[in-house]
């Protein structure tokens, strides 16, 4: 196959990724008439199985991708430390978040905060607690928005053979799609697409993962004796520090770069937002969405 050919398959799957998404969130958007089933995009709306693979969704994302196979490959060890600390991350949020969270029957993350702190008898009161934690929501995902929307337009750029000019329109682009996910679809229309994307992901990184094995002999340990060998860094890959250095500064950092990922990954709002719908009125306490049992 020539490389026209391979751009041309490239562009092809994914016009039709996007094709079959907006139909995912049309089909999703037909009930969501009002908020509670606008926001509830939790394991009421999808099962334990799809609930748990929209939240993969939420969590996989291309920057993380591509970040992770790319420490994994330059640092080594760090590489590695990074990736496990993300799994956990994901554990501590669900262990420790999920249930509060559910068990609250709210929306989003400023109810949560005002129930807990008494700030109001409803879900219509507060008004200062949530627009502080709107405003404190956008501070945080501005940024990783930006990197992740930066990421999916290089990719994009790429796939069509465009020139480095055109990645601010393809970023510009991508943000726009996601907003039309989000507003046509809901939480429930985006839970769709989060788990049509980690089916994608996941067979085309099996199969990428058998195709790299293949070369070694389905040996992981005989890959990653190559990947040091050509990192050039010897003995230093199989150990923790090439990413910051050896020194007290540098696994200082390590540490607190380990800690954030363990704590702030675990607390990103669009994750913990996928926690709080439920499904059913709780009886007694009208506008109050109650968690799934």
């Amino acid at each position: 196959m020539s490389s026209g050919d391979g751009e041309s398959l490239a562009v092809m799957v994914f016009l039709g990724f996007v094709a079959v998404s907006l139909l995912l969130c049309g089909l999703a958007a037909a009930d969501l008439d009002d908020p509670e089933h606008f926001y509830a995009g939790g394991g009421a709306a999808f099962g334990p199985v799809g609930g748990g693979l929209a939240i993969a969704g939420d969590y996989i994302s291309a920057a993380t991708l591509l970040s992770t196979t790319g420490a994994v490959a330059l640092d080594g060890a760090d590489g590695i430390l990074f990736a496990c600390a993300t799994v956990v991350s994901l554990y501590l949020m669900m262990r420790f978040l999920g249930e509060p969270l559910r068990r609250k029957g709210v929306f989003t993350l400023g109810d949560f905060v005002a129930d807990r702190l008494g700030a109001s008898a409803d879900r219509l009161g507060a008004p200062s607690v949530r627009r502080a934690l709107g405003v404190t929501s956008l501070v945080v995902l501005t940024p990783l928005l930006l990197v992740q929307l930066s990421t999916a337009g290089r990719i994009m750029a790429a796939m069509f053979g465009l020139p480095d000019g055109a990645l601010t329109g393809c970023t510009v682009a991508g943000g726009a799609l996601m907003v039309c996910y989000a507003a046509f679809g809901g939480m429930r229309g985006v839970g769709y697409v989060q788990i049509l994307k980690v089916g994608v992901v996941l067979t085309a990184m099996l199969l990428l993962a058998g195709v790299v094995l293949a070369r070694y002999g389905w040996s992981p340990p005989a890959l990653f004796d190559a990947a040091q060998e050509q990192s050039g860094a010897g003995t230093a890959y199989a150990r923790p520090g090439l990413h910051f250095g050896d020194s007290v500064a540098g696994r200082l950092d390590l540490i607190g770069f380990e800690a954030t990922l363990l704590v702030g990954a675990a607390c990103l709002p669009h994750i913990t937002m996928r926690m709080h719908p439920g499904s059913g009125h709780c009886q007694g306490v009208p506008g109050r969405w109650c968690p799934a049992v």
